[in-house]
């Protein structure tokens, strides 16, 4: 009994907290998604993983949310990849610069050319795998070979930017698939990465109408 009542202030306290971020020496309230909850910080082993993969895009991880059922398997150690994960992350090459909205602009400009650029496209997917598989060899000591398959721009908002891709992975003669969606999103004056995750991915449109639902959310709308 106790042990249960454990786990359930433990996601009352990770749907409390998980909104308040520091970024830059500056606090920033991002809503989480519905029904999620941020298990960083509830397990050393799984922190060391996430902490690892983030670091490959010189990222940081401020949050990473899975369901209430897979939450439990956390606080018991026995927490395998969930099917469905959202993420915060901020870049910490642009961490401590401040933002303007019209440099997001030009940035989302960017962003846009490139997606719409089947030559730039192209140079990006090459550098991106060349990146995250030499990294991944070098952090993780593994040989992990990423196969990246954009799928196109799903979203734009005046504070951000949404695409999304299909990553496959081979590792040790087993390949895995899955869809992720990313946002780069402007934040009082803060680039914050959200994304989401998700294993054997079947309903690309439902994925979509769900991950944008959160991006509405942190837009207030």
């Amino acid at each position: 009994m106790k042990y249960l009542l454990f786990i359930f202030l433990s996601c009352i306290t990770a749907t409390a907290y998980s909104q308040n971020y520091e970024v830059g020496g500056r606090i920033l309230k991002i809503p989480h998604p519905d029904h999620f909850y941020n298990y960083l910080g509830e397990n050393k082993d799984i922190d060391r993983g996430l902490i690892r993969a983030a670091a490959m895009s010189n990222n940081r991880v401020l949050a990473t949310f899975c369901s209430k059922q897979d939450l439990s398997k956390v606080m018991q150690g026995k927490f395998a990849s969930p099917n469905v994960t959202y993420s915060i992350q901020v870049d910490t090459r642009y961490e401590p610069i401040d933002i303007t909205v019209e440099d997001f602009q030009e940035l989302k400009k960017q962003f846009k050319e490139a997606y719409e650029n089947q030559e730039l496209l192209k140079q990006f997917k090459k550098e991106a795998e060349g990146n995250v598989n030499d990294k991944a060899e070098r952090i993780f000591g593994k040989n992990i070979q990423l196969k990246l398959i954009p799928t196109g721009i799903v979203g734009m908002t005046t504070n951000s930017f949404t695409y999304s891709a299909f990553a496959k992975m081979h590792q040790n003669g087993e390949q895995k698939i899955a869809y992720v969606i990313a946002t780069n999103f402007l934040i009082d004056g803060k680039l914050i990465n959200l994304n989401q995750t998700v294993r054997s991915p079947e309903n690309i449109e439902k994925i979509d109408a769900s991950y944008l639902a959160w991006i509405d959310k942190i837009e207030g709308k």
